[in-house]
């Protein structure tokens, strides 16, 4: 098992699933995985400490409708912000 997917970044059929778990004494962990030829630099920020629940998530500045983020093959990097919650 990867780190990543210990932390609860995992590859699934259609995209990279971001779900994470982490200590709820950790406030913020930057990430990078490489998946479908593109590297995606993770930002998961921990305002009020939990260790599960995502409050919101942005692509490239951008919210996202979910917690996947499917690389097309039109970019080669996105950077991923993700807010729990």
């Amino acid at each position: 098992m990867s780190p990543s997917t210990s932390l609860g970044i995992r590859p699934e059929f259609d995209g990279l699933r971001i779900d994470p778990c982490l200590p709820g004494d950790l406030g913020e962990l930057e990430i990078t995985r490489r998946y479908r030829g593109a590297d995606i630099h993770i930002t998961i920020k921990n305002p009020v400490h939990v260790e599960k629940g995502i409050r919101s998530m942005a692509i490239d500045g951008q919210p996202a409708d979910g917690n996947r983020i499917c690389p097309d093959g039109t970019k080669t990097e996105y950077q991923v912000t993700v807010i729990m919650g």
